[in-house]
This record gives structure tokens, C-alpha cells and sequence, in this order.
């Protein structure tokens, strides 16, 4: 069994290497409770480096143990917010892409909800369209065809993963099958 307050412990130790941490982290989503989440929000919403290193880790373990009202916080912190480092937004869609593909504490259709928001953020989209194809969230495709066809000088490279996700969607046999058919034969 795992000792919660030595982890804890281990965790608030600013000068342990970063690798550590990550594994500190995850052994608290193992061990920790609902009294671990006040802590773990104070340091997902930190400005200091140190104290947030392994973020991506850090938001997991938050997921983990409070579940899908975890989304909120992630979504205005890091998905949402246009004043967010890059870093911490890829560290979001780090964890969100754990918990879609390995740990079932939040539903994937609400981590798609979230990671849809990075949609609105032309010059970020393409982090997230592998993961609307993989899971096979189809209710982007007139989202994505927008982008498509405003992408600037500046964004022009979302237009290759939003043509990739419509081609995996075309391959269904269904209503969107053929409506991300029809959209590749507009875009041609």
C-alpha cells in the first residue's frame, strides 16, 4: 500500500528532479483523495515553473481523482485561454490524450467537449484533429472546414490533419461518411 503522506511529501519537494515528480504524481493518483484536489489545483494554476513541473502528469492525477468536473478547470485554464503558454496547453492535451486512450475516470465524449474548444484557436487546431479522428468524433467536420478554408499564411499547415480527418471519416459508412466525402470534394 502506498504511504499517501510520504507522497505527498515527495510532491511538495520543490528540488527533486522533474522526472520524480512525474512519478510522485502519478502514485498520487493511485492513493490520493478528495483532499489532495485543493493542492493539486493551487499547483496547476501556479506561475511558478518549478512547482509546476510535470504539468502534464499533475492535471492526469487531477482528472483522476476528481472526475469529469476536473474538465472546467483544465478547459478556462489551458484549452479556453488565449493568454496560456504553449507548453501548459500541450500539457493539457498530454493528460486529456491519457485519460481518452488509457483511464476511464472521465467519459471521452467530455474530454472531446474539451478539446473541441482548441478548434477556435486556428493556430493550435491541428494539436487536437488526430485525436477527433482517432476517437472518431465526427461533429467536427463543418468546424474543420471552416478552418480549412480561412487558413492564412500563418495556419495554412491545419489544413493538412483537417483533410486527413476527413478522409478517415469518409471511410464510415454513415451520414457523416458522406458528408466529409462531400466536404473533400468542395475543398478539392
Amino acid at each position: 500500500k502506498l504511504d499517501r503522506e510520504q507522497v505527498l511529501a515527495w510532491i511538495h519537494d520543490l528540488d527533486i528532479v522533474a522526472s520524480r515528480r512525474r512519478l510522485y504524481l502519478s502514485m498520487l493518483s493511485l492513493c490520493g483523495t478528495n483532499d489532495d484536489l485543493p493542492m493539486l489545483e493551487e499547483m496547476i494554476r501556479s506561475d511558478d515553473r518549478r512547482e509546476k513541473a510535470g504539468l502534464d502528469v499533475m492535471i492526469s492525477t487531477y482528472l483522476t481523482l476528481r472526475g469529469p468536473d476536473a474538465m472546467k478547470l483544465v478547459e478556462d485554464l489551458f484549452l479556453k485561454n488565449k493568454e496560456a503558454e504553449y507548453a501548459d496547453i500541450y500539457a493539457a492535451i498530454m493528460a486529456i490524450r491519457i485519460h481518452g486512450q488509457e483511464i476511464k475516470a472521465v467519459p471521452r465524449e467530455r474530454l472531446l467537449e474539451g478539446l473541441r474548444y482548441m478548434l477556435d484557436r486556428p493556430d493550435l487546431a491541428d494539436l487536437v484533429i488526430v485525436d477527433l479522428a482517432r476517437w472518431e468524433d465526427w461533429s467536427a467536420i463543418d468546424r474543420l472546414v471552416d478552418l480549412f478554408k480561412n487558413a492564412e499564411d500563418g495556419t495554412s499547415w491545419v489544413r493538412v490533419p483537417v483533410v486527413n480527418y476527413l478522409q478517415t471519416c469518409a471511410k464510415q459508412e454513415n451520414e457523416s461518411g458522406k458528408k466529409a466525402k462531400a466536404a473533400l470534394a468542395e475543398l478539392e
